[in-house]
């Protein structure tokens, strides 16, 4: 595993009204899932979904984010 930063989540994250409406999704699963693996991945970048090199912050684009994550391009 790589970094030792966390992720607070409230303890009602799942009864928030935007996260009811991605459950509510026909693929509302996956859009839950993808945020949150977004926001795990933006944790060492200050909420930012950039790759770092050297001091350089690359902003990820949507065919990388689908590698990384494993997430369809289309979701």
């Amino acid at each position: 595993m790589g970094g030792t930063k966390y992720l607070k989540m409230p303890t009602d994250f799942f009864e928030n009204e935007a996260i009811d409406f991605l459950l509510s999704q026909k693929q509302g699963t996956k859009y839950v899932t993808l945020y949150i693996m977004l926001c795990l991945k933006s944790l060492n970048t200050n909420g930012k979904l950039v790759c770092q090199v050297g001091e350089m912050l690359i902003p990820y684009d949507v065919k990388t984010l689908s590698k990384i994550t494993g997430v369809d391009q289309d979701t």
